[in-house]
């Protein structure tokens, strides 16, 4: 899910509350920050992409790689699913959320994050056909995907003709 910050706990004249995303196709912490309504509802205020606050003393020590600048790619998928990670942000203080899949396409964020469900679903029997019934595409199109993001999916066994 995503870690929740309660309000006046970085500032404490900050009232919103801040719930953090990583997920697995983004290189960085997203953060949602939200305000509670008269009727208790939590409602989206802002949002803020990237490592987020640095100290100065802290300046020297940040990772230099490639992998947590702002990519083109990377703010693109953001973008297209800006929302879903919006719903998801909201249902961990809502509990009357409900959250759709992300689907998937040839993104490299989008391979990574269809390469990252693998890995946890690899070596149990059926785990091509599951992906392909959770994103709704057939299993080829999965095992396509798989292998253009690099996964080591092995070949289905032939059955025997008879």
């Amino acid at each position: 899910m995503g870690a929740i910050t309660m309000p006046g706990r970085a500032n404490a004249t900050d009232v919103r509350w801040c719930v953090t995303l990583r997920p697995v196709e983004l290189p960085w912490p997203v953060r949602f920050y939200f305000l509670m309504t008269d009727t208790g509802r939590f409602e989206c205020v802002g949002f803020e992409m990237g490592i987020g606050p640095v100290s100065r003393d802290a300046v020297d020590s940040l990772p230099d790689s490639d992998e947590s600048r702002l990519s083109p790619s990377a703010v693109r998928w953001f973008q297209a699913n800006l929302f879903h990670y919006q719903k998801l942000a909201e249902s961990v203080l809502n509990s009357d959320v409900a959250v759709k899949h992300l689907g998937t396409d040839e993104s490299p964020e989008s391979l990574k994050y269809l390469a990252a469900q693998y890995e946890k679903l690899e070596g149990q029997r059926g785990a091509v056909e599951w992906l392909a019934s959770y994103w709704g595409v057939h299993r080829t199109t999965i095992h396509r995907r798989l292998k253009k993001a690099g996964a080591a999916v092995p070949k289905r066994p032939k059955k025997p003709r008879r």
